[in-house]
């Protein structure tokens, strides 16, 4: 059996595909994390001083919600993240259209980073389309480059 882990450990594009992906959700990692900080010091200041072990796990819940939020509206209204517009990369739904429950649906493992690389092993170790995360191939996605759709 070819594993996705196969095919990418060969394929240059593929390679280019996923590191451009990487730094699509670096940016967007930064612009969520700029919003957390806004909204943290306006709104959850104050948790601090009651107790450093609820504020992690409120600080952690934020985290999470903003960033399934973020990515969901995103890629489900418009196709693509702030990161992945800029990286020329798209989100296609291969049998309705992309809406916003898809977008949650792929990216519900961006909540905990631990689930996020859980998301990536099990789709590379197991069969499926070399640039589908677990994830995409549940919510019937792939990310795709612009530049090749309308080539197409």
């Amino acid at each position: 059996m070819t594993t996705p882990f196969d095919v990418i450990q060969n394929d240059r594009q593929l390679q280019e595909h996923w590191v451009r992906r990487l730094v699509a959700f670096i940016i967007d990692a930064i612009i969520i994390g700029i919003a957390i900080w806004i909204f943290t010091f306006i709104f959850a200041f104050g948790f601090f001083w009651f107790s450093h072990f609820s504020w992690f796990f409120m600080w952690s819940f934020i985290n999470g919600s903003i960033t399934l939020l973020y990515t969901g509206f995103f890629e489900g209204i418009r196709g693509a993240t702030i990161g992945k517009e800029l990286l020329k990369l798209k989100v296609i739904c291969h049998q309705d259209r992309m809406d916003f429950v898809k977008g949650l649906i792929r990216n519900v493992s961006k909540i905990f980073w631990v689930l996020l690389i859980l998301d990536l092993l099990i789709a590379f170790f197991t069969d499926g389309h070399p640039k589908q995360r677990y994830l995409d191939r549940i919510a019937n996605t792939t990310v795709e480059d612009v530049r090749e759709l309308n080539a197409k």
